[in-house]
């Protein structure tokens, strides 16, 4: 009985992980608050590896009101990371460009002169940045990806099991 639960657990618990793996979530900017921090409908973000002047220096309104025009009220998609030491999420954003790929605006902002690319410690590299990136990079089928990850994973955990424990 005990051996029966734990097997359908075991998928079900991986199941749940593995949304965290692919990082890319479709959101909606819904408010700018600087040149480098949105929020969305659920959460602060902060734009990574960029920085932008802040209130009352040259540049702030010029960076924040390019923002604003491109993100504001429209469908984004966020690759995140973890949060900064302010509780924003640190990640970068993406905005349809055509039917096949996406813009970069952490990379956009910087080449249109608005922000200056910075590395912090985060798991982004911007020195890789490309303006265009693939829509392959947005999962295609949720479902799909999980699943087959997840019985990959489960069978690897079993044959494991079995192995050392003898099981």
């Amino acid at each position: 009985m005990k051996n029966g639960i734990m097997r359908l657990l075991y998928p079900l618990l991986i199941l749940l992980l593995i949304p965290s793996v692919f990082g890319i979530e479709e959101r909606i900017g819904v408010r700018i608050i600087d040149g480098d921090t949105i929020d969305t409908e659920s959460e602060r973000i902060r734009l990574a590896d960029i920085n932008t002047p802040e209130r009352g220096e040259q540049g702030y309104d010029e960076a924040r009101s390019f923002l604003a025009n491109l993100l504001l009220n429209r469908s984004i998609y966020v690759d995140l990371d973890e949060e900064d030491r302010y509780g924003r999420a640190v990640g970068v954003v993406y905005l349809t460009y055509n039917q096949t790929h996406l813009s970069n605006i952490n990379y956009l902002l910087v080449l249109e002169g608005y922000a200056e690319m910075k590395d912090y410690k985060n798991r982004f590299d911007p020195t890789t940045w490309e303006l265009y990136v693939s829509k392959e990079i947005i999962p295609e089928f949720p479902l799909f990806m999980p699943l087959a990850v997840s019985i990959a994973i489960t069978l690897l955990i079993y044959g494991i099991r079995h192995k050392v424990l003898n099981l």
